[in-house]
């Protein structure tokens, strides 16, 4: 059997990570700490690209509170870029994640993908911009992995 990198490698993908301070739809970007562990990523392959935010679980990172003027010391900023260094995450991280979002059943209509994840419909704009965001993840890593596609799900979901 395959490795999840091997396969990566043979698709020829290009992954770009960058860290970012906040991401959208995160507390953070609200005036609260700014955190090392958020990371852009843009995803390319096959004349597709895929671009988000990738970020490493927060109970093992510090947490920066901007000073008044809303900037960090130079302390601060130090130790910030250190922590991104050590849990900057790496390609096949970044790729099973978007695999295993890839992984949602393709037939599935929005109630049942609703019923299926436990997802409360008290917000239903955003279970669909959800929803929708996870198909668009499918068709783009299908195009970018082709006939890998189905392997590297099961490959993503064993790691």
């Amino acid at each position: 059997m395959s490795s999840l990198s091997t396969l990566i490698a043979s698709a020829d993908l290009s992954l770009d990570i960058s860290p970012v301070s906040t991401r959208p739809n995160s507390w953070g970007d609200k005036g609260g700490p700014m955190r090392p562990m958020h990371f852009c990523y843009t995803l390319m392959g096959n004349g597709e690209s895929l671009t988000g935010f990738y970020s490493a679980g927060c109970g093992n990172l510090a947490s920066y509170k901007p000073s008044a003027s809303g900037g960090l010391t130079v302390y601060q900023a130090d130790k910030m870029e250190e922590e991104r260094k050590r849990y900057r995450p790496t390609e096949s991280e970044v790729i099973s994640s978007l695999l295993l979002d890839a992984s949602i059943d393709p037939e599935a209509s929005f109630r049942e993908w609703c019923y299926d994840m436990g997802v409360d419909l008290g917000n239903p704009a955003d279970a669909l911009d959800t929803y929708n965001a996870l198909r668009d993840c499918r068709a783009k890593m299908r195009a970018m992995l082709g006939s890998s596609f189905e392997a590297a799900v099961e490959l993503a979901a064993e790691m």
